[in-house]
């Protein structure tokens, strides 16, 4: 199934001089699209707009909720932004994590019964869900609406009923790209696009049959283009793990193929298998997660793919939660992998933070946070806690604990973003074309 949303450039050209004509132009483009599409935009102060459409001509009210809220950099610290909408989007502003998403209502076209929006943003993916009549009058008051993924654009998900999905699985997402006029001073996000059909990836969902838990383990697995199982020199391994509350679809549904797909079609990242188990499936209990990756998730990717058995070509990699699991199994089983990268790590009870062991000197290691991750931020507010390295641990205790035992590792500036998939994404491409396999 093709889950990239349809992407189509439309050109408004002015052959009579005049605003009126022009508008009339560009009015009678938009009318003729009927699902959401990505428009190249002389009026957009980004350059490009997005029409969101939802054809359910029985709705009484249709909004739509999407990330899309940003801050300037002069605005932004650990408790502070902009806020801005996209309609006060300007030029040099970035995407702001923030679970305050603003909400929109939708305008229906009592002809085709098509629901929609056109909004203005700049370069980025973009997560977004529809949300289905409601009885409350406040447009933020989404009490009693039906929650809706948009049916022409589908996020990935496994073979389950609908009902049972959750997070990020039932967002869809789109991609827009970046005008180097009107965007100079912004964020390219242009790995992030949607590789041309040809340089594509597959994703398939698979189980495996675990004896660690009383339910197989649901995965995605991620093959490169013209992956072939019988090639003589096997595929290097990538374990892909998300964070708490995510399942095996959240790295998918924020963007990771197409990160993967464009890094490998520029020939920055050897071709290579990637494989996203779902760690909620374990309730993330570290131990039962690693012994499950050793003994049944590894078995089973060396039998079912054309995957490396060498531990110099496997890595694992990280966010959040899943993050913590990388650090947890890079000192306690840290003959699995060459190469272990932590995105936003918390510290969590169950990781005793002994990097004594001298094989960890031998790893590539890769640690990451965000400038206003959480994760740090109440190591700074407040020196005596969990979360700092004056208490019982901390983001801040994996690298200074590290440094410590003479462990060496690689990180990078710290990024204005939080505990968000902006910045997620960015570190999967950054990694990506410099760390993995280097």
């Amino acid at each position: 199934m093709n889950m990239t949303t349809r992407i189509l450039f439309i050109a408004i050209i002015l052959i009579i001089s005049g605003c009126s004509k022009q508008q009339d132009n560009k009015e009678s483009a938009l009318s003729s699209i009927q699902q959401t599409t990505v428009i190249k935009s002389t009026s957009s102060p980004t350059g490009y707009e997005v029409k969101f459409c939802y054809q359910n001509p029985d709705a009484k009210r249709m909004r739509i909720k999407g990330e899309w809220l940003f801050s300037s950099l002069a605005d932004g610290t650990m408790r502070t932004s902009t806020n801005a909408t996209p309609y006060e989007w300007q030029n040099g502003y970035t995407l702001w994590g923030t679970k305050d998403w603003p909400v929109y209502e939708m305008s229906k076209d009592r002809t085709t019964g098509i629901w929609s929006i056109t909004l203005p943003l700049p370069s980025g993916t973009y997560k977004y869900k529809y949300y289905i009549d409601g009885d409350q009058t406040d447009v933020n008051n989404l009490t009693g609406a039906i929650e809706a993924s948009d049916p022409a654009n589908p996020p990935y998900h496994r073979d389950a009923p609908l009902n049972d999905l959750k997070g990020e699985d039932t967002y869809s997402k789109v991609y827009v790209p970046y005008d180097s006029f009107k965007q100079n001073l912004s964020r390219d996000s242009s790995i992030e696009a949607p590789a041309k059909p040809e340089d594509r990836g597959t994703v398939s969902f698979v189980e495996v049959p675990s004896n660690v838990l009383d339910i197989p383990v649901h995965m995605a697995v991620y093959l490169p283009k013209g992956y072939d199982p019988a090639r003589a020199e096997a595929y290097p391994l990538l374990f892909l793990l998300h964070g708490g509350g995510g399942t095996e679809s959240s790295w998918l549904n924020n963007g990771a193929a197409n990160i993967l797909d464009n890094v490998i079609a520029e020939g920055k990242m050897e071709p290579t298998v990637v494989i996203m188990p779902n760690g909620s499936n374990f309730s993330w209990k570290r131990e039962n997660i690693v012994n499950s990756i050793e003994n049944e998730i590894l078995p089973y990717a060396t039998n079912h793919y054309n995957v490396s058995k060498d531990v110099n070509r496997r890595a694992m990699a990280g966010l959040s939660m899943g993050g913590a699991t990388v650090m947890y199994t890079l000192i306690n089983r840290p003959q699995l992998f060459n190469y272990y990268t932590a995105m936003s790590a918390p510290w969590t009870k169950d990781i005793i933070l002994d990097f004594s062991n001298p094989i960890l000197k031998q790893k590539k290691i890769f640690v990451t946070v965000g400038l206003y991750d959480f994760v740090k931020v109440e190591a700074v507010l407040n020196p005596e806690s969990r979360q700092a390295k004056g208490g019982e641990g901390s983001f801040y205790s994996f690298i200074f604990g590290m440094n410590d035992a003479g462990v060496p590792f690689k990180t990078q500036a710290e990024e204005p973003f939080g505990h968000q998939w902006v910045f997620w994404r960015e570190v999967l491409a950054h990694i990506s074309e410099n760390f993995l396999w280097k």
